[in-house]
């Protein structure tokens, strides 16, 4: 196994070494390109953290309302089942 890692690692570096002439002179022509796509994509992460800040918070505060609610809805949920079953179908006005 580790003789396999020792080919790949010595592969890669080969392979880096053949592209990064190309990959320097390729640069400076993807910088402006790529600056447009980063602005663009930091314009739509203001937008959606202004209209849904939820997501700002840390999923602490954001899991414990979330729990609270699903466990009274159960709760609520058992209730209702248990009238339900004990009172019959007398429950269920027609």
């Amino acid at each position: 196994m580790g003789k396999t890692i020792g080919v790949a690692e010595k592969t890669a570096l080969a392979a880096a070494g053949q592209v990064l002439p190309f990959a320097q002179k390729l640069t400076p022509l993807a910088a402006q390109p790529l600056s447009k796509v980063d602005n663009f994509a930091n314009k739509g992460l203001e937008k959606l953290e202004t209209n849904v800040p939820v997501i700002m918070k840390q999923p602490q505060e954001v899991g414990q309302p979330s729990r609270h609610l699903i466990l009274k809805i159960y709760i609520i949920g058992c209730i209702l089942s248990r009238l339900f079953l004990t009172q019959g179908t007398s429950l269920v006005r027609r």
